[in-house]
């Protein structure tokens, strides 16, 4: 079992698969019902041009230049010649990428070799020397990203890995080799070129598959159930998470990613549930239907960026992904104000003022009840995207120090709505900052003065922007999820009932 609080717990239902991060999964008992879950909610989307970018990621992990052992070899047919160890110096050119057939992720570099001097000894005489000069080549793969043996996604070889070396002479100006059979030199061609390959393929296979399991977090898909504490209760959260097969030709492989001539993708079906926590309202849940992606796509973020990719979030999920976070209690907040979020002197009489006689102090804690199910929108703030959360029907309590005695100075109740943006954490990674907060058709009363509930004003305005932040603050700070914990944001902006999100991270190591 595992106990979650704060930012942590949010951050299980924001993205619905960050099982992960939680501890190991129980097996379901029974699979999710169809109205808990979510078709293509997510998707992770690679543009032409980020393509590109991918290659040259792959190259910086691998290495722009590689130092190729070359092992001693003894040449067949000369009584005992051999080569002794050498080092080949390898650069690696800017790399092009292209998407083929099957969801073929396709790399091609161009090679060049430093002038390679090569021992030659043999017993009961010295060494020579022969040298080998302008060679150059090219390294092809092509990977994909498919279901393997086991039926999880994983990143695997497309077709064979071809390494092309130019046929570059040997030259022997010493005669070192003069009375050897002919075959000698092409013996040691063999052996120096299939050292390269050794020393390159392997490099640049792992790099171009951590990589791309960069790009394409394959840890979403999860399946289990695990338990949380929330308010002092246990609840049960469970989660299916699977990637759709993408779209290819009759008889081709099947495959995760799917390309429509603009960009690459792979799309997340979501199905998530968890347990009612005695606190949070009953309901069912939203039933909304994502819609496929469209050809079009936003603007890029201007720049050059590494392992950029954009993930998509559909309405459809993020309601989904609300109303489990409120069944969980995750809304039902109480929490202390510190520093009283900035609110000193008469900040309550200036909401009621007949409690001016009554509150001197910074308000000290503050409790939240979210009323009916939350209601999601994803709209736009300063340009960017934003998801707009509201919660109808819901009540904010604030409490203040009376004599020295904590009493409930102020009672809200109204459509409270948060607005957030992604962001980034210089602690927790990618996440939603929340970045307004306010109430719409509130009454304001408190117990300590002797009036009726009057209707919200100006001054209201700024303790519920203040309160509500720090109530939430930290509620939605992180991701972490597997692929997405080391990124970080570099634009977002909306389309339709869509959220476009762009990220980046630098390369993985190639080991």
């Amino acid at each position: 079992m595992t106990a979650l609080r704060g930012a942590q717990i949010t951050s299980v239902v924001l993205l619905a698969v960050v099982a992960a991060a939680c501890g190991k999964l129980e097996p379901l008992k029974a699979p999710i019902a169809a109205d808990k879950a979510v078709a293509g909610g997510l998707h992770v989307v690679v543009s032409n041009a980020d393509l590109g970018q991918l290659s040259d990621a792959i190259r910086l992990a691998a290495g722009k230049t590689v130092e190729a052992p070359v092992a001693p070899f003894v040449v067949p047919a000369t009584d005992g010649r051999a080569l002794g160890a050498a080092t080949v110096e390898l650069a690696i050119a800017s790399g092009k990428a292209s998407l083929g057939a099957a969801g073929r992720l396709r790399f091609t570099y161009a090679i060049t070799a430093s002038p390679i001097d090569l021992t030659v000894s043999q017993t009961g005489a010295g060494a020579c020397t022969i040298q080998r000069n302008g060679l150059t080549g090219t390294l092809t793969m092509s990977l994909r990203v498919a279901r393997g043996p086991g039926g999880n996604a994983e990143v695997m070889l497309g077709d064979a890995t071809e390494c092309v070396l130019s046929p570059a002479p040997l030259i022997d100006d010493s005669g070192c080799l003069a009375k050897a059979p002919s075959g000698s030199f092409a013996a040691i061609t063999k052996h120096v070129d299939a050292a390269i390959r050794q020393g390159l393929v392997g490099r640049y296979v792992s790099a171009a598959r951590s990589s791309i399991a960069a790009v394409i977090p394959l840890g979403l898909e999860r399946k289990g159930r695990w338990t949380t504490s929330i308010s002092g209760r246990n609840v049960e959260l469970r989660v299916a998470s699977s990637f759709s097969a993408g779209t290819s030709k009759p008889g081709d492989e099947a495959t995760v990613v799917a390309h429509n001539g603009q960009y690459a993708s792979a799309s997340l079906n979501v199905a998530l549930d968890a347990d009612r926590h005695p606190c949070a309202v009953d309901g069912p849940a939203p039933g909304l239907k994502s819609a496929p992606l469209t050809l079009a796509t936003p603007p890029s973020p201007a720049g050059s960026f590494l392992l950029r990719r954009a993930v998509v979030v559909d309405r459809a999920l993020l309601a989904h992904v609300a109303w489990t976070a409120q069944r969980t209690g995750l809304f039902c907040r109480h929490v202390e104000l510190p520093g009283g979020a900035g609110l000193t002197g008469q900040w309550a009489a200036r909401v009621l003022p007949a409690l001016g006689a009554w509150i001197k102090d910074a308000p000290q804690r503050v409790r939240f009840w979210p009323g009916q199910l939350a209601k999601v929108a994803i709209t736009e703030r300063n340009n960017e995207a934003a998801i707009r959360l509201d919660l109808p029907s819901a009540e904010l309590e604030i409490t203040a120090p009376i004599s020295g005695i904590e009493a409930v100075a102020l009672k809200v109740t109204g459509s409270f709505r948060l607005v957030l943006q992604p962001a980034n954490d210089p602690k927790t990674g990618v996440g939603l900052a929340i970045v307004d907060a306010s109430v719409n058709s509130a009454v304001v009363h408190s117990p300590l003065a002797d009036q009726a509930p009057v209707a919200a004003n100006d001054a209201l305005a700024d303790v519920v922007k203040k309160v509500v932040a720090r109530a939430f603050f930290g509620a939605f700070s992180a991701w972490p999820v597997p692929g997405f914990d080391k990124a970080s944001v570099v634009g977002s902006s909306r389309v339709g009932d869509r959220m476009w999100i762009w990220l980046e991270e630098a390369p993985p190591d190639s080991g």
